[in-house]
């Protein structure tokens, strides 16, 4: 028996008709997130106070909505959630705390959850305010990026002002000097307030000092405020680089290098003479202008009058009384010599 041409057409109709409303069903089928709010200002607040509030992620649609992380903007902030699905029809709160220690002024955090809805792939949530200091240091800090010990000693005394807030039950009970070039004097503390002199010491070497003063609290968020002390001494002459290596010399060609001298402009030093035990060695101190307070040498050596590895000083006398002379260590190799049999 024949089948006609449209009972091809309908059988073929009937057979596709219910795969493609099962795939109608299918791409019908997505989650639709919605949020009770995306911010959250918190007012004014001491520093060192947790601040605790929540949201909901809610979704409307007929799929399933998965969490798939949450990527807070600093380590300040953590945020907690009990479930990864939001089913439809569903809603999950988000629980977000904000430790303010450490930051004063206007703050702004935000955290970011991504989902697995294409439309929508992240959402932001925002928290901010004003975090008032619990303790006011008045200065916070003493940095000195470069000075001599000479004129540190010069420096003026410091009067430092410690505050506690008033909306704070914090109460100062003692300050500790930690520094190797501070003297505190004129001590008075009082709960709430403190005032102390600070003059500067002379160091007993060259260096980098890092230091601090701390200021010990009761009933604080913190134990101790800090203020830094940062103060680099160094002696007003600075040899660059502070010792010659000419490293292995090679026969018959004359090596050079650059020898410099920096010192405050009002050292005014002057190099007098240059000598050297070693024959081999000359120097001739470079004219004209530099551009900083400094003065350049050029210092060679002569292979031809090596007979062997050079170990010895450069000594420029200077027109300095405390300072009259100058050594700087010149290093050399030869090269080793091949006996014939």
């Amino acid at each position: 028996m024949k089948i006609s041409s449209i009972s091809i057409f309908i059988l073929t109709i009937l057979s596709v008709f219910p795969y493609s409303l099962t795939q109608a069903q299918t791409e019908d089928l997505k989650s639709t997130i919605q949020v009770d709010t995306s911010d959250y200002s918190f007012g004014s607040v001491l520093e060192g106070e947790k601040i605790k509030t929540s949201f909901n992620i809610s979704n409307t649609g007929n799929a399933p909505l998965n969490i798939i992380n949450l990527i807070p903007g600093c380590g300040c902030l953590i945020a907690k959630l009990d479930s990864q699905v939001v089913e439809p029809g569903g809603n999950l709160p988000v629980s977000v705390e904000f430790d303010t220690r450490g930051f004063i002024g206007q703050q702004s955090q935000q955290l970011a959850i991504n989902t697995d809805n294409l439309e929508q792939k992240q959402l932001v949530f925002t928290i901010h305010g004003q975090v008032e200091p619990e303790v006011m240091i008045e200065p916070n800090r003493i940095f000195i990026s470069q000075i001599s010990a000479k004129e540190l000693i010069k420096l003026p005394t410091i009067k430092f002002k410690v505050t506690v807030n008033s909306k704070s039950k914090a109460e100062i009970t003692e300050l500790l000097d930690l520094s190797q070039l501070l003297e505190i004097s004129d001590l008075q503390i009082a709960p709430k307030k403190a005032t102390f002199l600070t003059k500067y010491l002379t160091p007993e070497k060259p260096g980098l000092y890092r230091d601090r003063l701390s200021i010990n609290l009761k009933n604080a968020s913190r134990k101790n405020y800090n203020v830094p002390v940062f103060i680099k001494v160094q002696e007003p002459l600075e040899i660059i680089p502070p010792a010659l290596s000419f490293g292995l010399l090679k026969p018959g060609s004359e090596t050079t290098k650059i020898l410099k001298l920096k010192f405050p402009k009002e050292m005014g030093l002057k190099i007098t003479e240059v000598n050297s035990e070693n024959l081999a060695i000359s120097a001739i101190v470079q004219t004209g202008k530099s551009k900083d307070d400094s003065i350049s040498l050029q210092v060679s050596i002569d292979p031809s009058a090596v007979k062997e590895s050079i170990l010895t000083d450069l000594v420029l006398t200077t027109n300095q009384e405390e300072l009259k002379e100058i050594r700087v260590n010149v290093f050399a190799t030869v090269p080793p010599r091949i006996e014939e049999p």
